[in-house]
């Protein structure tokens, strides 16, 4: 199972020891999270659901939704800047914490090239793929 860096948020494979990208520690795993139950992502589901066309304008609203999450303007959205989407997909009060097996399986969902962050075309076609279209996507 994928965990997150406790200090920079990057998402740490299962083996690692140490952050590759900030060198922090991994942090000790919650046992009781593993033991929560929860509905997968079907990743080759929102994959096929993606396909569907964008409208220009749909488009141009996932963009600055982007921009608006990409905190530090660098065109990647690490784990902590993608949470609002999740929290916005899930349907949680924006006070409430997103279950982090739910966070780690809409990231990797969305992470298509592996790379440890979404650039704005994984953001769209996330999106796309996770219902977040037509009004329905973004604060």
């Amino acid at each position: 199972s994928l965990g997150k860096c406790p200090k920079c948020h990057y998402l740490l494979p299962s083996d690692a020891k140490f952050c590759a990208k900030c060198g922090a520690a991994r942090a000790p795993e919650d046992k009781g999270e593993q033991l929560r139950k929860f509905v997968p992502v079907d990743v080759e589901k929102m994959r096929s659901r993606s396909r569907r066309q964008m409208t220009e304008e749909e488009a141009r609203r996932k963009r600055e939704w982007f921009r608006k999450l990409d905190l530090d303007g660098d065109g990647i959205l690490d784990v902590g800047e993608f949470t609002p989407a999740v929290r916005h997909k899930l349907k949680l009060p924006a006070d409430a914490p997103v279950p982090s097996h739910a966070l780690s399986q809409h990231f990797q969902a969305a992470d298509r090239d592996g790379s440890g962050g979404i650039d704005v075309e994984e953001f769209l076609l996330w999106t796309a793929a996770a219902g977040l279209i037509e009004g329905r996507g973004g604060p």
